[in-house]
Formats: structure tokens, C-alpha cells, sequence
């Protein structure tokens, strides 16, 4: 650490969590506040907007109080880890309240806002959080004591706000950076999905086909319990991805007869059913890499080889104009958006003559592969700048920077 700067715990120069009845000693029951749901925090960004006013009686219970100048930060399991967290500014008369997940910390003139916040930005604070979270799965939450014995440099003020400058200056270069290449990744997935619209909604002359005149088959997979271990692999809607089969994260069926009765084919085309509305309409089609069977949330679709190759089934169902007659079909239960074999069978399709298949199938085939190298240019790009970032950050807070 740098000749001058203090090593102090957090929460020996910051308040953690400031008492609510704060916000009573200047304000009435009936004057506003800002209020400030969850989805309102940014990922990794200082900065938010309070979108919403109410009274201070009707958030005083059930809600943490904050106001500007603090700093708040989700304690809750995923939201910690991914960063969610701000600066508080503009707060309707000064005071916010917001989730009862978020923590608020508050200076007490040994540090200025944006300098925590910096400090709290850094993927140490996060990752070792984590790791001492305590409580349920899916609710584990980062413990006050780790934010009250949390070590933090301490300099001088004045340098504290030529460390921010520094960084606020070298972050908003590097933001432009990453929306640039978030723009561009955008851009090339965009390339490939308007291209393939294009070449599987060629009109054809004759009746308008459904995919049931052009399929023989319809069929759901295993309904049977899979495990950690086993023989053969079952593939699930997560093994289904980008129109190809992912084979990490596999569970396994030791049942003979499922094997017989399920296993899948290579050039099978395996529909998910059921999920969530942004999951149902995966495509993938089975690359017979190994044995494999499939399970019931899945569908596997045969074509009627003398009409429709697997390879143009594929591209056409996970398509924007699939996906579009999907949902305008797409029934719902609770938590659950579905589409049923006889919903699928409805599905419209535009049928070329077969050689054209081939042909629609090698140019997209290809056209993938350049956009998954852009692709693959474009998240290095972003990797590279959020490894810049954090280096930034350990610079700064080793005395590097000033």
C-alpha cells in the first residue's frame, strides 16, 4: 500500500445500513420519497434513476431506507454476485427507499461516495463475498459482518478525487469500447437471423404446407427419473443450443428399455415444448456425436425424407418466423408457456425443392461459422476490456494511478 494511505474496516469509516428512523427527523409521513425496486439498480454502473415517488409512511415499513451520497449494494444470491449496486443521487428530498435487499452504506467523512464505490466494484469484493454468504439455496445473502470488517485503503481525500477523476476519465473510454462491441455482436447475430428469414420464407406456388403434410412424427421424449450417473446421456432443453447439441451439464437413464424406445438418431431434430416463453421453440439437431436418448420436454420432429431434409427442419424452427407463429400459439400454465405436438403440427411452412434445401442449408451452414468467428472476436473484445477494468481498479487501490 502507498506511503500516507490507512488500512481501516469498512465499518470503522462507513455506517452499514443506516437506521430508518433517520428519514422521520426531516420528513413527514405524508412528504415523498424516491422508491427503488431491485430492477432498477444497475449491473456494475454507479449510476440509476429513481422512476417512481411515494409517501414516506408507505414505504417506512418493509423497505430500506437510503439517501443520496450512500452507496447501496444487493446482498441477496444472484444479484451480489453480479454486481448489482449504485451511487444514490437525486433522491425525491433527498431520501430513497428501495428493496429490503439492498444495503446501504454511508460515509462519515473519510471517504467520498464514488471512491467506495470503485472500491466495492473491484471482483474480489464479490467473489470472496460469495463465499461467506449464509442462509438458504437461492437465498443466501452476504453477511454484515463481511461489509463492517471489509479492509479499505484509505488516502488522503484529495487524492481519493484524483483516483476517481482518473478512473471516471479511463471508464468512460471504456464503455464506449463496450458498446461498441456489444453493438457489433448485436449486429452479427442480427446478419445470420435476417439472412435465414430471408431464405426459408421463399414463396413456393401450390397450397400453403403445415409442418404436419411434411413430418411423420411428433414424438416426446422420457418422462422417467435421470441421474448424475449412468449409461446414456438424456438430452434436456439446456443441451439444446444455437440450432446444435451442447454436451456439458448431462444427466443419464440406466433404463434398457428407455434406451430402446428413445434413442436418438444423428440428423434427429429435437424441439423444446416447454419453459419459459423466451426457451420454448429451441431447435437443435443431433449430431450423433454419442448414443443418446432425449427427454419429454422434448419433441423429436421426423421430416418425410422425399420433402424435407433434417438440416432445413432445423434452420426453419428456430427461425424469427418460427418463432413468431410460436408464440401466436403458444398456450400457458403457471410459471410454464408451452407448445404441444398438435400446436407444432400447425406450424406454416414455405417448401423449397429439395436441391434448394441443400443449398439454403450450405449457405447458412457457413454464414454461421463466419458469424460465430465475429462472434467469438466481439466477446473477446469485452473480456479484454473487463479484465482492463479490473486492473484499473488494483492499480488504484495499490496507490498506482496518483
Amino acid at each position: 500500500m502507498k506511503a500516507g494511505w490507512k488500512l481501516e474496516a469498512l465499518g470503522e469509516v462507513c455506517e452499514i445500513a443506516p437506521k430508518k428512523a433517520l428519514a422521520k427527523k426531516t420528513l413527514t409521513d405524508e412528504q415523498l420519497v424516491s422508491f427503488v425496486p431491485m430492477d432498477h439498480l444497475g449491473i456494475l454502473e454507479s449510476h440509476f434513476t429513481a422512476q417512481e415517488e411515494r409517501s414516506l409512511s408507505s414505504v417506512y415499513k418493509g423497505y430500506t431506507y437510503f439517501c443520496d451520497d450512500d452507496v447501496i449494494i444487493a446482498k441477496i444470491t444472484p444479484c451480489f454476485e453480479n454486481g448489482k449496486m449504485g451511487v444514490v443521487s437525486g433522491m425525491t428530498n433527498g431520501v430513497g427507499f428501495g428493496s429490503s435487499e439492498f444495503v446501504p452504506i454511508r460515509g462519515t467523512g473519510k471517504t467520498i461516495p464514488k471512491y467506495l464505490f470503485y472500491y466495492l466494484l473491484r471482483n474480489d469484493f464479490r467473489e470472496n463475498g460469495a463465499r461467506v454468504m449464509t442462509g438458504a439455496v437461492g437465498h443466501k445473502r452476504v453477511p454484515k459482518e463481511y461489509l463492517e470488517n471489509l479492509p479499505i485503503p484509505l488516502p488522503p481525500l484529495e487524492e481519493q478525487k484524483r483516483i476517481m477523476s482518473i478512473l471516471d476519465e479511463a471508464f468512460e473510454g471504456l464503455d464506449r469500447a463496450r458498446e461498441n462491441a456489444e453493438a457489433n455482436l448485436k449486429s452479427a447475430r442480427e446478419l445470420f437471423e435476417e439472412r435465414r428469414r430471408t431464405l426459408v420464407s421463399n414463396k413456393t406456388t401450390g397450397d400453403p404446407l403445415t409442418l404436419k403434410d411434411v413430418c411423420i412424427n411428433f414424438e416426446y421424449g422420457t418422462s422417467s427419473k435421470s441421474s448424475a450417473t449412468g449409461c446414456t446421456p438424456v438430452l434436456r432443453m439446456g443441451n439444446l443450443q444455437d440450432g446444435e447439441i451442447d454436451w456439458t451439464n448431462l444427466v443419464y437413464s440406466n433404463d434398457a428399455g428407455e434406451r430402446e424406445k428413445y434413442m436418438l438418431h444423428k440428423g434427429d431434430v429435437l424441439f423444446n415444448r416447454t419453459n419459459s416463453q423466451a426457451h420454448v421453440g429451441k431447435t437443435s439437431i443431433f449430431d450423433g456425436k454419442m448414443p443418446a436418448i432425449f427427454a419429454g420436454y422434448l419433441i423429436r420432429v421426423t421430416p418425410k425424407k422425399e420433402k424435407l431434409t433434417n438440416e432445413f427442419l432445423n434452420h426453419y424452427l428456430n427461425s424469427d418466423i418460427a418463432r413468431e407463429y410460436g408464440r401466436s400459439v403458444m398456450g400457458k400454465s403457471v410459471n410454464q408457456a408451452n407448445i404441444s405436438g398438435s400446436r407444432l403440427k400447425t406450424y406454416p411452412i414455405n417448401l423449397p425443392e429439395l436441391e434448394r434445401q441443400h443449398e439454403i442449408t450450405l449457405e447458412l451452414d457457413a454464414l454461421k461459422v463466419k458469424v460465430q468467428e465475429m462472434q467469438a472476436l466481439y466477446r473477446t473484445k469485452l473480456q479484454d476490456i473487463s479484465d482492463l477494468r479490473q486492473s484499473l481498479l488494483q492499480k488504484a487501490f495499490a496507490g498506482e494511478l496518483t
